[in-house]
């Protein structure tokens, strides 16, 4: 599929659309990013783009979707990222739920402007979750060191994505790389093998703008 038959629109920081983004670099899938500045989201939004008036949005194959975690969903699903397993489907879905009970607790800090709770959050509750992470990467003893199965699936997108962007980026390293170190070892272990897996990915890592979020 070419590059112009695939369009996500979002803003320009990584948040809700990394994830989507982190996604079609590691599969090596061609796509137009769309880099949206606030000031022009207002007249975005008015042109009817986002059926939610929200974004990000991902124009494919003539359908517009929206909703971040459904268009992952779908995109893992189309590219076999996913299980047709009921029982490894819910072990996927659960880790992304985790995930993203995390991202909602950071950023309501961030949005916040409450970094002294940011902080405390960080340095009490943030320790407890990422071994409740670890725990489950640990259980698939058979899965050569992803989350389920003996593939790369939406689980191990979803985690990547918050453990790079907002632990492991060169912006967060420095501050919250220790705190997984000493309490998720081996998610760090994980972050750099999902890495060293996809060439296509590292690429883009290596050249994309770090964000604050």
């Amino acid at each position: 599929m070419a590059e112009e038959d695939i369009t996500l629109h979002y803003f320009d920081v990584h948040a809700k659309g990394e994830a989507i983004r982190i996604m079609f670099h590691y599969i090596g899938v061609a796509f137009n990013d769309h880099k949206i500045d606030f000031d022009e989201w207002p007249a975005v939004k008015a042109s009817g783009l986002c059926e939610f008036k929200q974004l990000p949005c991902l124009e494919i194959e003539g359908q517009k979707l929206v909703q971040s975690n459904s268009i992952l969903r779908y995109l893992c699903r189309k590219y076999d990222l996913y299980s047709t397993d009921a029982f490894k489907a819910y072990l996927i879905e659960s880790v992304c739920d985790l995930k993203e009970d995390l991202y909602k607790s950071l950023y309501k800090y961030f949005a916040d402007k409450d970094f002294e709770g940011m902080d405390n959050w960080v340095s009490e509750t943030l320790p407890q979750k990422l071994e409740l992470l670890e725990n489950r990467l640990k259980q698939n003893k058979d899965g050569k060191g992803w989350f389920v199965g003996e593939k790369v699936t939406m689980a191990d997108v979803q985690v990547f994505q918050f453990l790079y962007d907002y632990m492991l980026s060169p912006l967060k390293k420095p501050k919250f790389e220790h705190v997984l170190s000493g309490s998720a070892p081996s998610l760090k272990e994980f972050a750099n093998r999902f890495i060293e897996s996809s060439e296509s990915l590292r690429s883009y890592l290596e050249s994309r703008e770090d964000k604050i979020f």
